[in-house]
């Protein structure tokens, strides 16, 4: 059971998001191996349809010609990434990221707002996986 502190700083929601452009996903076994390592969570499958009906909402419609003006596919998912963690709050990782029992929440309890990592050599912010406090309504 989570300590009263843990439970204060909760900022991050029990939600992780992954992308891929349908829901077939037979190449990417480890969309599945989160649902097993995470029942406590709601795993969210972006396929690129939906996802370009999230950009298309009024809230991100701003940032949908950048969106859709990208020359490589990877560039679009980059800012779908930071969008999909924007709208709902939670966990975006890459399907090809393979599932820890501790490390995801030890994170989510640490009480940020936002989490980027970084490689160890310090030279650069990695987004395979990031984290993201739901927007506040106005």
């Amino acid at each position: 059971m989570a300590s009263l502190d843990n439970q204060l700083n909760e900022t991050i929601p029990r939600i992780i998001h992954q992308m891929w452009k349908s829901d077939n996903l037979l190449t990417h076994p480890t969309h599945l191996e989160w649902k097993k390592s995470y029942p406590n969570y709601k795993i969210n499958l972006w396929t690129d349809k939906q996802i370009e009906e999230l950009v298309l909402k009024d809230e991100f419609i701003e940032l949908y010609s950048t969106y859709k003006s990208y020359f490589y596919g990877i560039q679009s998912a980059d800012l779908a990434r930071l969008i999909t963690v924007d709208a709902e709050g939670g966990i975006y990782i890459d399907l090809d990221v393979y599932p820890s029992l501790t490390n995801i929440e030890n994170l989510r309890l640490k009480g940020d707002s936002l989490m980027i990592g970084r490689l160890s050599s310090d030279i650069c912010s990695i987004n395979h996986i990031l984290m993201g406090e739901k927007k506040k309504e106005t």
